[in-house]
């Protein structure tokens, strides 16, 4: 299994040894994270909390990864878009330190890596579903 507390420099270490795992912030999960736009931006407004964003593709996994490296403020840069007269523009920042970035199948990630009562929440916000063929 994950041990968060060594993924996330935010986790209370001193609670490592409890058979719950009890952790000072709470680790979310999305499934199906895309190009991470989501998740970063939940990172971003919720600097307490850890975030783990799951992605089959390695283009969106790579996607995800660098939004959360270069970490740009999106509050500022869409406010900036709705407001003609702001001159304000999308500002870097360093990594989001929240967010762990994880390439794989979610369903067997979920079973296989995942100890159970470690997540608060799993979020699955529009998942592209897998092209069926049937022949």
């Amino acid at each position: 299994f994950i041990k968060f507390r060594n993924v996330f420099s935010s986790l209370n270490e001193d609670n490592s040894s409890s058979a719950s795992a009890t952790t000072s912030a709470p680790v979310h999960i999305e499934i199906g994270a895309g190009s991470g736009d989501w998740i970063a931006l939940q990172a971003q407004l919720n600097p307490s909390e850890n975030y783990v964003a799951v992605e089959l593709r390695s283009d969106r996994v790579a996607q995800t990864f660098s939004k959360c490296l270069l970490h740009h403020d999106f509050n500022k840069s869409t406010a900036a878009t709705k407001t003609s007269s702001s001159t304000a523009s999308t500002k870097a920042h360093g990594p989001l330190e929240n967010v762990c970035c994880v390439g794989s199948e979610c369903g067997s990630f979920l079973r296989q890596r995942i100890k159970p009562g470690s997540i608060q929440t799993i979020f699955v916000n529009h998942p592209e579903p897998p092209t069926q063929t049937y022949d």
